[in-house]
C-alpha cells in the first residue's frame, strides 16, 4: 500500500484480525508508542535443533534442562516471546548455551552410548593397527641393536618386510628414527635396572677403564646384586672420563649411578665392596678409587683385586723367578723371547687347522711342536695378545694341573712322528718358519715350564685371601672370615660344629655393623641364628651345592624369616666381586660396536647399544609394548606414525 506524507504524520488506522488464521502470525499495530510484535516462524525449528515452541512461547531445550543456575538469566531457559531470528543466532553463539549443550549431549551419550561406543570401537581398532605396526618397527630396531648392526640397516629391513607382504608405513623409517627408538628401548631397560638396584639391600660394583677407537677414555660400571637368591651382574653405565685419574674415574662412576634416577640415590649406603683390576688408579693405597670410596661411604667397603688379573700377575712373577728367564732378562733377550712366541703363533695360524688334525702327516719337528703347543695350551700358559688369561676357569685349571705336576717337576711331552703326505713337507718347509723354529722353541720351553709351574703353585695359595703387601688387615680378615659359610669344609661331627665359626661371624658382624643396622639386622639375634643355621644345614642340606643351598635359604619359607638376621651376612658374601671379567666383556662389546666405520657414535648411543647387547632379553622374549608407550608419550610434538607426506608413500 502506497503511503503519503499525510499518512506519515497522521495516526494510522487500527488493523484487526477477524479470527482467521493462527494467532502466532498476528501483527497488532495500535499506536506509535506500541512496539511491533513479531511472529514465530516454523522453519526456525529446522534451523536451530535446540529450539522448542510450546503454548505461544519458545525456549532452548538445553538451557531449560540445565536451569537458570547453570544457563544464567536468559529467557531461553524459561519462556521467550521475542520472536526474532537475531536473538536465536545470538543465543546459539553464547558461551553459556554451548556449556549447557555440551552437558546435555554428554549426559545423553552416557545414557544411550551408541554413538560414543561406535567411535570408541573405531578408535580402538585404529589404535590396535597403529600399535601393531609400531611393534614391528620396534622389534626391527631391537634386532639391529642386539645384533650390533648399523642404524642404516633399519630402512632396508622395513622395505624387505613391505616387499614380503607386510602392511607397514614407511614413516619413521630412517637411521635417526632407529637411533631414537633404540634409545627409548635402552631407557626402558635402564628403568628396570634402577628398580632392581633400588630394591637390593647390598650391592658391590665393578669398574674398569679403557680407550675407545676415537681415543677417548671410558669407564664401564657394573653392579652385583642378588635376584631371587642368585648373584647377578648388571650394567650400570658406560661413561666418558674427562681425566683418567682417580678423581675422574670416581666422578664417572658416581655419574653412572646418577643416570639411573633418583630411586638409586642411596646406592653408596648399600655398597659393601668394589672390584677392579690391579691398576694403581683403582686400588692404590694412597689415592685410588677404593680409598676415595671408603672415605665417603665407610671403611667397611672391601676393595677386591680381580682374581684372573691376580693370577696373571702371579704367572708373570713366577716366570721372572725362572733361572733361564733371569739370565735372559739381564741381556734383554726375555723380551725378545716373548716377541718370538707371539710371532711364532701368528706364523702358524695358517696351519692352525692342519696342526689340530691327527690324521695329517707332518714332519717330526712340526709334529713335536704340535704336541708341545697342545700340552702348553692345556696348562694355560700359551701366549696370547695382551697376556690376558681366557677366564677364571682356565686359571683354576692351571692351578689344579700345577698341583698334579708339582712332584714330577717336568711336564711329560709326548712326541711322535707320523708319515707325511706326499709334497706337504716340502711345501711347509718352504712357506712357514715352523720347521725352522720348532726345535729351538721346544728346548727353550722345556727348560722354563718346570720352574714356572712350581712358582705358580706357591704363589696361587694367597690369591683367594686377597693378600697383598700393605693391604688393610681388617679387610683381608673380613674376606677370610667368609669361609665359615662354606658348608663343604665344616667339621663332620655335631660336637665340633657347635663352636665352629663363632669368632669369624662375630668379626663380620662388627666389621659390617653400619650397613647391617641400616638394613634392619639385629646382630645379637644373628649369632643365635648362626647356631640354628649350622644345625639345619648339617642335618638337612649337607648334600646341596654351595649356590643351591643359599638360594633355598634366601627364598623359601620359613628359612628366610627364621634366619633373616644371619642371612644378611650371606647376602653380603654372595655379592662380593671376586672377578671383574664382566667389565672386560663390556669393553669387548664396545670395540665391536664402535668400529672403524662407526667411530663417530655418540657416547649415549654407545651406552644404549651396550646395554641392549648385554642386558636385553632374546628377541623372542622381547616385549616392545612398554617402549612403544614411552615413545608415544615422549617428545614436544605428538607422534604421527601413519602420516604420509608424499603421494609415493601411499
Amino acid at each position: 500500500m502506497k503511503r503519503t506524507l499525510t499518512d506519515f504524520f497522521c495516526k494510522p488506522p487500527k488493523v484487526t484480525n477477524n479470527g482467521a488464521g493462527d494467532s502466532d502470525h498476528v501483527v497488532n499495530v495500535d499506536s506509535p508508542a506500541e512496539k511491533k510484535a513479531y511472529s514465530f516462524r516454523r522453519e526456525w525449528l529446522k534451523d536451530f535443533e535446540w529450539l522448542r515452541y510450546e503454548n505461544g512461547s519458545m525456549h532452548c531445550i538445553h538451557c531449560k534442562t540445565c536451569g537458570t543456575e547453570f544457563a544464567g538469566n536468559t529467557a531461553f531457559a524459561t519462556e521467550s516471546t521475542h520472536f526474532k531470528r537475531e536473538s536465536l543466532v545470538k543465543h546459539g553463539e553464547s558461551a553459556k548455551h554451548k556449556k549447557c549443550r555440551d552437558k546435555c549431549v554428554a549426559k545423553t551419550s552416557v545414557s544411550s552410548g551408541s554413538i560414543v561406543k561406535a567411535f570408541n570401537r573405531q578408535d580402538t581398532a585404529s589404535r590396535s593397527a597403529q600399535l601393531a605396526e609400531l611393534n614391528v618397527k620396534f622389534n626391527t630396531a631391537y634386532t639391529i641393536a642386539k645384533e650390533e648392526l648399523a642404524f642404516t640397516k633399519f630402512k632396508p629391513m622395513l622395505q624387505l618386510m613391505k616387499k614380503n607382504g607386510i602392511a607397514i608405513n614407511m614413516t619413521y623409517a630412517n637411521d635417526k628414527s632407529c637411533a631414537n627408538i633404540i634409545g627409548v628401548i635402552a631407557d626402558t631397560i635402564r628403568e628396570n635396572t634402577a628398580v632392581k638396584v633400588s630394591s637390593a639391600q647390598y650391592i658391590s660394583f665393578m669398574i674398569d677403564g679403557d680407550t675407545d677407537l676415537s681415543v677417548k677414555e671410558c669407564v664401564i660400571v657394573y653392579v652385583r646384586i642378588l635376584l631371587d637368591g642368585q648373584p647377578t651382574t648388571i650394567l650400570i653405565g658406560h661413561v666418558e672420563v674427562e681425566h683418567a685419574n682417580a678423581d675422574g674415574i670416581y666422578a664417572a662412576s658416581k655419574s653412572a649411578f646418577a643416570g639411573l634416577g633418583d630411586s638409586c640415590h642411596n646406592w653408596m649406603q648399600k655398597t659393601v665392596a668394589m672390584g677392579a683390576n690391579g691398576a694403581a688408579v683403582n686400588l692404590g693405597k694412597k689415592g685410588g678409587v677404593s680409598v676415595k670410596l671408603q672415605e665417603e661411604a665407610g671403611k667397611h667397603i672391601i676393595p677386591f683385586h680381580c682374581m684372573p688379573h691376580r693370577l696373571e700377575l702371579a704367572l708373570l712373577s713366577a716366570q721372572k723367578d725362572s733361572p733361564w728367564i733371569k739370565e735372559t732378562m739381564e741381556d734383554g733377550s726375555f723380551l725378545a723371547f716373548c716377541h718370538f712366541l707371539a710371532d711364532l703363533f701368528s706364523a702358524i695360524s695358517k696351519y692352525s687347522l692342519l696342526l689340530q688334525r691327527n690324521d695329517v702327516i707332518l714332519p717330526q719337528a712340526v709334529s713335536s711342536l704340535r704336541n708341545l703347543i697342545l700340552n702348553v695350551e692345556a696348562m694355560a700358559v700359551r701366549p696370547c695378545p695382551g697376556g690376558k688369561l681366557a677366564s677364571f676357569h682356565a686359571a683354576m685349571k692351571t692351578q689344579r694341573d700345577a698341583r698334579e705336576q708339582e712332584q714330577e717337576m717336568q711336564p711329560q711331552f709326548m712326541f711322535r712322528g707320523v708319515p707325511l703326505r706326499k709334497g706337504e713337507a716340502e711345501n711347509m718347509a718352504k712357506d712357514g718358519p715352523i720347521s725352522q723354529t720348532a726345535p729351538r722353541l721346544q728346548k727353550q720351553i722345556e727348560t722354563t715350564v718346570a720352574a714356572i709351574v712350581k712358582q705358580l703353585h706357591l704363589r696361587f695359595s694367597s690369591l683367594l685371601c686377597q693378600e697383598e703387601h700393605g693391604m688393610d688387615t681388617s679387610v683381608t680378615k673380613a674376606v677370610k672370615c667368609f669361609h665359615v659359610f662354606n658348608h663343604d669344609v665344616w667339621p663332620e661331627t655335631a660336637e665340633e660344629l657347635v663352636d665352629y665359626g663363632i669368632e669369624e661371624v662375630t668379626f663380620l658382624l662388627d666389621h659390617f655393623q653400619y650397613v647391617l643396622e641400616r638394613n634392619g639386622c639385629d646382630c645379637a639375634l644373628a649369632m643365635e641364628e648362626f647356631q640354628t643355621l649350622k644345625t639345619l644345614v648339617f642335618m638337612s642340606f649337607k648334600d646341596k651345592s654351595y649356590h643351591r643351598l643359599w638360594e633355598v635359604l634366601l627364598t623359601k619359607e620359613p628359612y628366610s624369616s627364621d634366619l633373616q638376621n644371619i642371612l644378611h651376612l650371606v647376602k653380603i658374601m654372595l655379592v662380593l666381586p671376586v672377578s671383574s671379567a664382566q667389565c672386560e666383556r663390556g669393553f669387548s662389546i664396545q670395540k665391536r660396536i664402535k668400529s672403524d666405520i662407526r667411530s663417530s657414535l655418540h657416547p649415549n648411543s654407545v651406552e644404549d647399544l651396550i646395554r641392549i647387547s648385554v642386558e636385553g632379553p632374546p628377541l623372542e622374549a622381547f616385549d616392545a609394548s612398554a617402549s612403544v608407550k614411552r615413545w608415544m608419550s615422549e617428545g614436544q610434538r605428538a607422534k604421527r606414525p601413519n602420516f604420509k607426506s608424499w603421494p609415493q608413500d601411499m
